[in-house]
């Protein structure tokens, strides 16, 4: 059994075992060399819950995914080279990347830039391997308009993970309203919920990823109605917005990156005063 070195949690020493097993299946870090654990407000979190409320979240966190900044270059080389591999470049040699960013985060950090500059690291392994094209890096969306690249090229908006769709739709539409056409643009993310795939799909999008996410509870295969009712009951004890109930747009997401998404579950990210140890704030 693991144990922090500043807490103990009050945690029956079979479910922190329980918890221990999913984090070493998972390959999740144990220790945190900045302060307290991840795994430990796990405990904490889980020993404030009822039995029932816990059974819920051994489920959902078996069915979590965390991916750790180390894993982003392995998650994004699938992603792409679905991307290459399946896209209709017709006679197009050219690939522009750059960050999906809607208009009004043109200079605001986001995760997307994060995955670009990770990336960058990668640029000349990445022309080499995909030695068809040309390949070129753009850090910021604005300033493909001010470049002298003049031939004709497709539009690889990379990031890191895509809950709903909106955001995606919007830094598309930046792009369609200067007359690059739909067909010369593709949206490559690490992780995918489907809700939003399908959004993307229906808008016509051209969408590629390593990892489609289906909704933690309402398209599992366990007793759907009941984990919807223990779930409402979690939020309303802990005072969850109306705005992100079950995750921003009900996307029911169980996804951790280098941020957490506000559209996985809020048991996993709200701090404040009745949830005390979320294991991934945001």
């Amino acid at each position: 059994m693991f144990k922090s070195k500043k807490e103990e949690p009050n945690l029956s020493s079979t479910n922190t075992y329980r918890l221990s097993k999913i984090f070493e299946q998972k390959k999740w870090p144990i220790e945190n060399p900045f302060g307290v654990s991840e795994f430990n407000n796990f405990c904490n979190l889980f020993a404030s819950l009822t039995e029932e409320q816990r059974e819920l979240m051994f489920n959902l966190t078996n069915d979590f995914l965390w991916i750790q900044s180390n894993e982003y270059i392995g998650y994004f080389a699938k992603a792409f080279d679905s991307f290459v591999t399946n896209f209709d470049f017709g006679d197009i040699h050219t690939i522009i990347i750059t960050p999906l960013l809607t208009e009004d985060d043109f200079f605001n950090s986001k995760s997307s830039d994060a995955l670009y500059y990770m990336i960058m690291a990668s640029q000349q392994q990445i022309q080499s391997k995909y030695n068809n094209f040309n390949i070129s890096f753009i850090d910021n969306p604005k300033k493909i308009f001010e470049t002298s690249i003049n031939q004709k090229f497709v539009l690889c908006l990379i990031d890191d993970f895509i809950g709903t769709g909106e955001t995606a739709k919007s830094a598309v539409q930046f792009f369609l309203n200067n007359k690059i056409l739909i067909n010369h643009i593709a949206i490559v993310s690490l992780v995918v919920m489907k809700t939003g795939y399908d959004y993307l799909q229906a808008n016509k999008f051209n969408v590629f990823y390593s990892i489609l996410k289906e909704k933690g509870i309402s398209d599992s295969s366990r007793d759907v109605v009941k984990e919807i009712l223990i779930m409402e009951e979690i939020e309303k004890n802990i005072g969850v917005k109306e705005k992100f109930k079950f995750g921003y747009g009900r996307s029911e997401a169980l996804v951790k990156m280098i941020h957490t998404p506000n559209n996985t579950f809020p048991i996993y990210w709200l701090s404040n005063n009745k949830n005390k140890y979320p294991p991934f704030p945001r």
